[in-house]
């Protein structure tokens, strides 16, 4: 594995991130400007409302959120960006393999992922006078690295649907991880989904972050059990995720599908 081919893949995502106003809006404008704005005055509204209630699991759960579909959002269009500019092929031709590919994008993502989190942190406070720290530093910082390490296994994943598909699945890359945020409890407890689908719904790491979120915010006791539980799943995604990956390259490769992906 070579370091400066993954610091070239790393230079390439920091020109298309800083002079593309597309990515700097959906990874940094769009969510702490929009998200964190609409959702913290509606946890302030909450608060004069809800006296049982602690509404500081609502923001918070949307700042935790970011981290999530940004390092998804990262290694897709990432890559897409490499096949509408028609430079994908070019860069698989050279030296570089798989695993310095997703090495490259997986230290991106987490740069990103983790960004937002402390500016969202920062934002937060200053704007509504919510302190995310107050669940625990160390909690918060496993928190947020779980939600970044299974946004890239899902964002492989994805990946991987695009290779061997083709890029007219290309909204998958924003939409499908958004569609699976249900699942993941990320506002209310997961107690709250019908049985079927709380039984899915453990079966995700975010769901025990999220759920430790609130855990924190009330001083319960088997906080850091959840978080076990998450790294436990997120180590067993991240292979699977990188499994399925390998397998659609080869088949893309052998079908003649992934010459296409810039036709």
């Amino acid at each position: 594995m070579s370091l400066r081919r993954i610091k070239g893949i790393l230079l390439q995502e920091y020109f298309i991130t800083m002079r593309s106003l597309e990515v700097f809006n959906d990874i940094f404008l769009f969510p702490i400007f929009v998200n964190i704005i609409i959702f913290g005055f509606f946890t302030a509204y909450l608060s004069t409302q809800i006296s049982h209630f602690d509404p500081r699991q609502i923001l918070i759960g949307m700042i935790l959120w970011q981290p999530i579909f940004v390092a998804s959002y990262s290694i897709t269009v990432g890559t897409l960006w490499n096949v509408w500019s028609q430079n994908l092929t070019n860069m698989f031709i050279t030296p570089i393999t798989t695993a310095e590919y997703l090495v490259a994008y997986g230290l991106s993502g987490m740069f990103k992922g983790l960004s937002v989190v402390i500016i969202s942190l920062i934002f937060s406070n200053w704007f509504f006078h919510i302190n995310i720290i107050s669940i625990g530093f160390s909690n918060l910082v496993f928190f947020a690295l779980n939600l970044t390490f299974f946004g890239f296994s899902f964002g492989i994943f994805v990946l991987g649907l695009i290779f061997r598909y083709g890029n007219r699945i290309q909204s998958l890359s924003w939409a499908l991880i958004g569609m699976m945020q249900p699942l993941f409890a990320v506002i209310y407890p997961v107690a709250i989904l019908p049985p079927q689908i709380r039984i899915v719904s453990l079966m995700f790491p975010p769901t025990y972050i999220f759920e430790g979120v609130r855990g924190a915010l009330q001083n319960s006791q088997g906080v850091q059990l959840l978080i076990v539980k998450a790294t436990i799943l997120n180590i067993f995604y991240f292979v699977l995720a990188v499994t399925f990956f390998v397998s659609m390259y080869r088949k893309s490769r052998e079908i003649g599908q992934f010459a296409k992906l810039e036709g």
